[in-house]
């Protein structure tokens, strides 16, 4: 049957599809928008891609509530984990993407074309509107995450105190459920190691005594 002649579908289910698609779309673009600041982003890409096609989420098949339910799960297993590397973003993205196909392929599919396009379109509205309350904060954190992540697995010579010089290795960040990037250091690396955590401001001071 061509969706053209597609019964509507009621206002509940109506909302609960714009509420699933506006929140897979969102995880990808948050996603997305990382992946943008980090370095040699291809290439992880073509990690990431390389390794979920040997692990692949098969699509569930249309109407069957338990597999498209197991598939949903799946996605967002992926999507709510903590990333800490670029490979985690990349690995976000594919998730939203495989959520989102399945959305705008079997449920939006099934509406009059009026409804789906109203659906769809109520989605990107939602998206546009994150985005735009995150734009004050979005080029200051990007630019300061590539700055950042520029400096992952090297060991930068700093000066601790008037009398001291230490040693700091940059290991791997990510970001709290408030949106906070935290970034995980071994400090006093070529002695006791210590692990510890920083927000963005604190290791901003560590890079301000950076020795050469």
């Amino acid at each position: 049957m061509s969706r053209s002649v597609s019964r509507s579908v009621s206002p509940s289910v109506y909302n609960e599809v714009v509420q699933k698609l506006s929140h897979y779309l969102w995880c990808g673009e948050q996603a997305t928008s990382w992946t943008r600041q980090c370095p040699d982003i291809l290439a992880h890409y073509e990690a990431e891609y390389q390794e979920w096609t040997l692990h692949p989420l098969f699509l569930p098949p249309p109407g069957d509530r338990a597999r498209r339910d197991a598939y949903f799960k799946a996605c967002d297993e992926i999507i709510s984990k903590k990333a800490t590397s670029p490979r985690d973003w990349v690995r976000i993205v594919f998730a939203s993407w495989a959520a989102t196909q399945v959305i705008l392929d079997q449920d939006l599919s099934l509406m009059p074309d009026k409804q789906s396009w109203a659906a769809h379109r109520a989605a990107l509205d939602y998206v546009s509107a994150r985005k735009h309350e995150e734009e004050g904060k979005g080029p200051a954190r990007g630019s300061r995450l590539c700055r950042f992540t520029s400096l992952l697995g090297q060991v930068i010579k700093y000066r601790h105190s008037s009398e001291h010089i230490r040693y700091f290795k940059l290991v791997s960040y990510e970001m709290d459920e408030a949106g906070r990037l935290k970034f995980l250091i071994l400090d006093n690396f070529y002695d006791s190691c210590e692990e510890v955590w920083l927000s963005a401001g604190e290791l901003d001071e560590f890079l301000q005594r950076r020795m050469l």
